[in-house]
This record gives C-alpha cells, sequence and structure tokens, in this order.
C-alpha cells in the first residue's frame, strides 16, 4: 500500500512515447450489510441471554476474511450499557451469511431500546460499519 511514482517508455522502434505518473495501491474496499432478520421476529430473550439473528453481506467482488464486533448498546434514562461479541467470518464474493449473535447480559440491562452495530475490518486497512435499531422486551 502506498503511493508510487512511475515511468514507461516505449521499447519498441516504430514508436515513441514516454509517461510518467503516480500509482496509488489501496486495499480492496469492504462492504458490509447488516440487517435482523425476520426469523424469528426481533431479538429472543432468555434468562441473561439476547439473541439476535443478522445477516451479514460481502457487497464486494474478492473474498475476504472479515473480523466483525457485533455490539449491543443501550441508552437511557437508567445510563448506558453495551456487551461486545466478536466474530471472524470468512466470505467469498458477494456471499451473504446468516448467523445468530447471542449477548449475556445481566439485570443491569433494562428492555427497551437498543442499537445493534456491527464494525468490521479486513486485515488489509478496509473497514465498513452498519447499525440497526431494535427492542428488547
Amino acid at each position: 500500500m502506498g503511493t508510487y511514482a512511475v515511468a514507461a517508455v516505449v521499447s519498441d522502434p516504430n514508436y515513441t512515447g514516454s509517461a510518467t505518473g503516480t500509482l496509488t495501491i489501496a486495499p480492496a474496499p469492504l462492504a458490509v450489510a447488516l440487517s435482523v432478520t425476520s426469523s424469528p421476529a426481533g431479538p429472543v430473550v432468555t434468562g441473561s441471554v439476547v439473541t439476535v439473528r443478522v445477516a451479514i453481506s460481502n457487497n464486494t467482488a474478492t473474498a475476504q476474511t472479515v473480523s466483525v464486533k457485533a455490539t449491543l448498546a443501550y441508552t437511557g434514562s437508567n445510563g448506558s450499557k453495551s456487551v461486545t461479541v466478536p466474530l471472524q467470518l470468512q466470505l467469498a464474493a458477494g456471499q451473504t451469511v446468516n448467523r445468530s449473535v447471542s449477548f449475556k447480559i445481566d439485570r443491569k440491562f433494562p428492555r427497551g431500546a437498543y442499537t445493534l452495530t456491527l464494525a468490521a475490518t479486513n486485515g488489509r486497512g478496509a473497514s465498513a460499519s452498519a447499525s440497526a435499531s431494535l427492542t428488547v422486551c
């Protein structure tokens, strides 16, 4: 990765010409899409575990190893709380993976409106994020 000066000269005796310029090499793009799937609808709360079904898509033309941090966060009159779960995914070009993500919460996490955020990196300098709102009943 970086920016490089380049020069090109025609070496065919039938032609003449040269050019100079700059070549920039950057990481492959990373585009991650998030959706809370409808089956089951919304989060499922079992005791102190909130499970959310999400779809994570690689919207690029290349396969990617993606590190994802899924964070469930609450901010309200009772203060703010959050919990993060790491995921490591191998995604083919254009592939969508459906996953259940479970967050262990304690009684300090109130029922109510939460934000689910995915922050993804591909280890080559590219990153992306997506978020969705959901209600924990």
